[in-house]
């Protein structure tokens, strides 16, 4: 089950908890009079980004009404249901403990059993979106930062004959991924080269075609994101592809709805994660002088976003928006 089909049959209670954390942290009493995010935060002490995912949540139920729209919106209490019974403490039941503590919430797939569970899930759910993808991106050499179960390195290759993979994760994750290739009958393995480490952790050759970089913007912050795409881009040759396949979330942040939950569950199980617009993605971009492409919304990718930019050619003068 993946995390949309999560929301949409347990949305309500996703809400019950996202609301019993708002009272709890005495939310709904700040809230009787409009206050922007930074002012929120402050009285209550909750990290800015943390308190605007739960904030986004509570709007998608009417709990909390969004006053203005923009950089700066504003929040009021608006239609409360009776409080229920107080969640369990496990999961979202510990929202309102995560925000006043600022400590996220162990890594649910620490578990060896739990790791090879969530990355066979990984597999069988993004075959049609790596296929997609391996399709408009160019022969060559990919690097699939965070590569995760190694679908998107496979179809990769199984899509272009010729071309090489560099796919880099935790040393845990790039020894299920070689496994998992290694037993394909296609012929893909051979054409792998695996590398252990953080997405951060950039090989310093800058001779790829094409850089990936899938579901893994959203486990960090805006700053290292930016650190991230900077360094991804480092190791792609002029004119190469970067590749960026995420979440997708309107700048208004009021949907897709799976989108606002996910951003929530970061907020819980990460320091800095969440979900970003593409248009901030793309803003990364541009800074860094880089020609975007429009972003696409693939069919086999529903709820996701694909951004692809382009490498200035050496001698070339970037255009920064």
């Amino acid at each position: 089950m993946n995390f949309a089909t999560l929301v949409e049959r347990h949305a309500a209670i996703l809400d019950q908890y996202a609301l019993a954390a708002a009272r709890t942290l005495g939310l709904v009493e700040v809230l009787a009079v409009p206050r922007g995010v930074s002012a929120i935060a402050r009285l209550l002490a909750i990290a800015p980004h943390r308190l605007r995912a739960l904030l986004d949540v509570l709007a998608l139920s009417g709990a909390v009404v969004q006053s203005a729209s923009g950089r700066n919106p504003k929040y009021q209490v608006g239609l409360l249901p009776p409080a229920g019974p107080p969640p369990p403490p496990l999961g979202w039941g510990l929202l309102a403990q995560v925000l006043q503590s600022g400590e996220p919430l162990p890594d649910e797939t620490a578990d060896a059993a739990a790791l090879v569970q969530f990355h066979d899930h990984l597999w069988q759910t993004s075959q049609d979106a790596a296929q997609a993808i391996a399709a408009v991106l160019p022969s060559g050499k990919l690097l699939d930062l965070g590569c995760g179960a190694g679908t998107y390195s496979a179809a990769y290759l199984a899509h272009h004959p010729q071309a090489v993979a560099v796919a880099l994760d935790r040393a845990d994750v790039v020894q299920l991924a070689r496994a998992r290739l290694a037993a394909l009958p296609e012929p893909v393995a051979s054409r792998v080269t695996w590398l252990a480490g953080e997405a951060a952790d950039t090989p310093t050759e800058c001779d790829f075609d094409a850089v990936l970089l899938s579901h893994v913007l959203h486990l960090h912050g805006p700053a290292s994101n930016a650190a991230l795409l900077a360094k991804a881009g480092s190791a792609l040759r002029p004119g190469g592809i970067l590749a960026v396949q995420d979440l997708d979330l309107r700048p208004d942040r009021r949907g897709p709805a799976a989108s606002v939950y996910f951003s929530l569950n970061m907020a819980l199980y990460t320091r800095k994660g969440r979900v970003y617009p593409p248009t901030e993605i793309a803003g990364h971009l541009r800074r860094l002088g880089w020609q975007v492409q429009a972003t696409q919304r693939l069919a086999a990718c529903p709820g996701m976003f694909l951004l692809l930019a382009t490498k200035p050619l050496e001698g070339a003068v970037p255009a920064v928006t």
